[in-house]
């Protein structure tokens, strides 16, 4: 059982399996008691980074450009729901779904998305990358 907020050290990531071959899973371990491991949904720790520019591909689904963070909440297929932070652009963020076809979304660390934030956002928007995390990583209200 994990709960929010707790630590835990990610040995292997990606695996999908044949009855959800839609969903990736990690393995991974409580960093606070390392004899507790299992396998966690790979979206549950993972922040992403669009790689290039993605339109639509239809009608409820939300463009992807170059450098956008993704924070994920769910996913279908391959599709995610999730919020996303484009520098530069709105502090709140776009919420939906999102394509994520193959070599579109990366994985990146919380540590140097803050400090992506911190450069590109506090001198181009005035807004504090630390509170514009906090409204990005909220939990959504619908899928």
């Amino acid at each position: 059982n994990l709960r929010r907020g707790e630590v835990v050290t990610i040995v292997h990531r990606g695996e999908r399996f044949r009855e959800t071959p839609a969903d990736e899973w990690s393995w991974g371990y409580k960093a606070d008691d390392p004899r507790v491991e299992g396998w966690i949904p790979t979206l549950a720790h993972t922040l992403f980074v669009a790689s290039r520019d993605a339109p639509s591909p239809g009608l409820g689904v939300r463009p992807l450009e170059e450098g956008d963070l993704l924070v994920a909440h769910g996913q279908r297929g391959e599709f995610v729901w999730g919020r996303v932070l484009r520098p530069g652009g709105s502090s709140e963020g776009a919420t939906g779904w999102f394509p994520r076809s193959d070599g579109l979304l990366h994985p990146v660390s919380a540590s140097s998305a803050r400090a992506l934030l911190r450069s590109a956002i506090d001198a181009r928007c005035g807004t504090s990358a630390d509170s514009l995390l906090a409204k990005l990583l909220r939990a959504p209200t619908s899928q």
